[in-house]
């Protein structure tokens, strides 16, 4: 599939993060929210399955950004739970 590609988590609370995470080499796109606790939330999908962490994790700690959150999202599970998810058993329709 294409989209096998990991997304990447990372929370900070600072909105400059956003420019620092579009710099990376090897970034495809970036999402970003806020959290309830007024923390932004940024979800970046890559290019390929190279491990982008350190590079993330580079890249904000030289722009002195802080980090409380960096995990990498493997699509292969994303898949995995969203096919479960959606194949609901429906041969009971019309049981009495």
């Amino acid at each position: 599939s294409n989209s096998a590609e990991p997304i990447y988590i990372v929370e900070s609370p600072n909105a400059h993060a956003e420019s620092a995470l579009r710099q990376i080499k090897g970034v495809k796109s970036l999402r970003s929210e806020s959290t309830a606790d007024g923390w932004q939330r940024f979800r970046l999908s890559a290019v390929s399955r190279d491990d982008l962490r350190p590079l993330i994790a580079k890249a904000l700690s030289d722009a002195g950004i802080m980090v409380r959150e960096l995990h990498r999202v493997m699509p292969s599970l994303e898949e995995v739970f969203i096919r479960l998810t959606s194949a609901v058993p429906t041969e009971k329709k019309g049981a009495a």
